[in-house]
């Protein structure tokens, strides 16, 4: 069961982690070009991430930490799933561009205020370690939910064209991926976040 539509799991979590990096690259670029003929965009881009954060509520690490970062990340994987479920293929990347848009805008404010060594050793250390199991578990999930999505893609053209053709699908199997797959990579990611990284 694990293995079913493997090969398709597979492309989702290789186009994933491209598509992060080309976007990670790319607002960095943007970014770094904004702030050569305007440095006050960055300052005040900076200071708007400072206080925000200053105003997040401050959970310590622990297993507080960890209920807390499992609960927003298996919410991210639902709304992912729910995502499929409109008929509109790709929508679910436009959540990879917003990572990795927000990804790029960290490490490009870091190059600028610190200097482009640090910046990418920090990047590496601080969010690599568990984001390695949370993307690439929301890359999967984002898998599943374009299975969901061709499948109700199918549906309906089924209806419309008056077509008798069968489409393979197994909706227990994909929930059964999405809890034994995603689900733990994304239980793995909440540990290493809440207990390991604070201490790097």
């Amino acid at each position: 069961m694990i293995a079913y539509n493997k090969n398709i799991l597979f492309k989702y979590l290789i186009y994933g982690w491209i598509i992060l990096f080309l976007v990670i690259i790319f607002s960095a670029i943007m970014l770094f070009a904004i702030n050569y003929y305007n440095p006050n965009v960055i300052k005040h881009l900076f200071n708007l991430i400072i206080n925000n954060m200053a105003v997040a509520p401050n959970t310590k690490p622990g297993w507080n930490a960890f209920v807390e970062i499992l609960k927003n990340n298996e919410v991210a994987g639902f709304w992912l799933i729910l995502i499929g479920l409109i008929p509109i293929p790709g929508l679910y990347w436009l959540v990879v561009i917003g990572m990795g848009s927000m990804l790029g805008v960290i490490l490009t404010l870091s190059c600028i205020k610190t200097n482009f060594l640090t910046a990418v050793l920090e990047f590496g250390i601080g969010i690599m370690p568990h984001g390695i199991f949370e993307f690439s578990a929301m890359f999967l999930i984002i898998g599943l939910s374009s299975q969901i999505n061709n499948h109700i893609y199918w549906f309906i053209y089924k209806r419309l064209r008056q077509d008798k053709r069968k489409e393979k699908f197994n909706w227990k199997i994909i929930l059964f991926q999405y809890l034994i797959i995603s689900v733990s990579l994304i239980v793995i990611a909440a540990l290493i976040e809440s207990f390991i990284t604070p201490l790097i």
